[in-house]
């Protein structure tokens, strides 16, 4: 379980996490995407640029020197951010040579003088070689930093009736690319926009250059900054990362939640994940009940304390019953959720005037029309042992 409001979960343990979700079992939507070969739209400079980042992250990541510098974090992300996510590809610590060490063992790879060279030579490869109009060597390599960061403004529309696809496409997504060669990454641009043609349009916006690119359904935007490539599938959030670059509007990473949040995690993680939670509360409850005509839904998280449950989702259901569960300690005897929290498996009451798990709050839910509940504990993968406590 996470702390009340926002959850910042690492790479290298994502923090306790659980939600409580009568009459229902939890669902996580999930998306798949599918990479293609570069084609010469935008949208293939994107494909490519995260082949060629997936596969240095698979191969060991041990092309960056920039070992020990710190994540740049979500400086272009706007403070109301839903979600941000990072990966750092440039082995913050001594990562480096310990998989440098590990991937020694590896036919190739043994001779660590060539090691940069090998890897150089197999991303190459993997993009096509010469048959490619983008190349990690000579386009890439020059400017990336070693961090991926991603941040969502703000959530899609919810309809668990369509695929995940349909939900996730609608979603404003801004990626950002660390730079550490201003000039290499303004000529790497440069280059792949102009085998675009009249597919690409231009504007000048906060000091920078924005390009659209027409893919025929949805737009691929994309600035290349001082310290980043950003791309984006939609100008208004783009435009709204730029705005914070440029100082008119504030940060998430100065954001004095998400600071309190993140620095709970080693300086040194591979990767992070932040979801402020606050803005879940709207959309989590009626995205269950959609698939349980008239049931209604609650989730809750566990405090950092591990012993009080605070309501995180549950318009449906009465203001004055959400009010005098929040806060509620679990235990052995505590309703449906609070027992779920405390024994770390699902409860199913199916009667809530007799069960005696709702001796002390059965007056509460009849009082409200509540007859039944299901409470369904949800752990992050780190949560030691079984239960919450």
């Amino acid at each position: 379980m996470s702390d009340v409001d926002r959850t910042p979960m690492s790479a290298d343990g994502p923090s306790k996490q659980s939600s409580e979700t009568p009459r229902s079992d939890a669902m996580t939507p999930t998306r798949t995407t599918r990479m293609t070969r570069p084609t010469g739209a935008l949208r293939a400079m994107v494909a490519g640029v995260i082949t060629a980042i997936m596969l240095v992250a698979m191969l060991g990541v041990a092309v960056f020197a920039q070992t020990g510098k710190a994540a740049e974090g979500p400086t272009f992300l706007p403070a109301d951010s839903v979600l941000y996510a990072e990966l750092r590809l440039d082995l913050p610590g001594d990562q480096r040579e310990q998989l440098m060490a590990f991937l020694g063992h590896l036919p190739g790879f043994a001779d660590a003088a060539s090691f940069d060279t090998k890897l150089d030579e197999t991303i190459d490869q993997m993009l096509g070689g010469s048959d490619s109009p983008i190349s990690w060597t000579e386009d890439i390599k020059p400017w990336f930093g070693g961090q991926v960061m991603l941040g969502l403004a703000e959530l899609p529309p919810m309809d668990m009736t369509g695929s995940a696809s349909d939900m996730t496409d609608s979603a404003p997504v801004v990626i950002g690319l660390s730079a550490t060669d201003a000039a290499a990454l303004d000529a790497a641009v440069a280059k792949l926009l102009a085998t675009m043609g009249d597919s690409v349009t231009t504007e000048e916006y906060a000091g920078e250059t924005i390009s659209v690119v027409d893919n025929g359904d949805s737009p691929t935007v994309v600035a290349a900054t001082d310290g980043a490539l950003l791309l984006s599938n939609d100008l208004d959030t783009l435009k709204a990362s730029l705005d914070v670059l440029a100082g008119t509007t504030p940060s998430l990473a100065a954001d004095a939640d998400y600071q309190t949040a993140m620095a709970t995690l080693p300086a040194d993680r591979l990767g992070a994940f932040y979801v402020d939670t606050a803005q879940l509360k709207d959309t989590l409850g009626p995205l269950v009940e959609q698939q349980l005509p008239g049931a209604m839904c609650s989730v809750l998280l566990l405090d950092a304390d591990g012993v009080n449950l605070r309501l995180l989702a549950g318009a449906s259901l009465p203001a004055a019953y959400n009010a005098a569960i929040d806060g509620i300690a679990i235990g052995p005897g505590v309703g449906s959720c609070g027992t779920a929290a405390w024994r770390g498996e699902t409860v199913d009451v199916q009667d809530i005037a007799t069960d005696p798990l709702w001796a002390d709050f059965r007056d509460l839910a009849l009082g409200h029309g509540l007859r039944s509940c299901v409470s369904v504990p949800i752990f992050a993968a780190s949560a030691p042992g079984s239960g919450n406590r």
